[in-house]
């Protein structure tokens, strides 16, 4: 049982970075016929935004995270 619980865990990102309390905004879509835009974010500097930064790392891929055009020592650079 405990391969289970450990299969889920590794799973739910939620579940490795805790909850998340987040605030919302809802912002009309011009000439989008009754659209919303909702937007999720933490308080700057807060618990949470640290928590939704780490579940934000943990939806990179990890090639993605790797490479990095911009940097000299890029593993794609020349």
């Amino acid at each position: 049982m405990q391969g289970r619980l450990f299969d889920v865990l590794a799973a739910n990102p939620l579940a490795q970075v805790g909850p998340l309390e987040l605030r919302h905004e809802k912002v009309a879509v011009p000439d989008a016929d009754r659209q919303l835009l909702v937007i999720s974010h933490a308080e700057p500097g807060s618990p949470n935004a640290e928590r939704l930064a780490l579940l934000a790392s943990l939806a990179v891929p990890v090639h993605d995270a790797e490479v990095n055009p911009d940097t000299a020592d890029s593993p794609t650079s020349g």
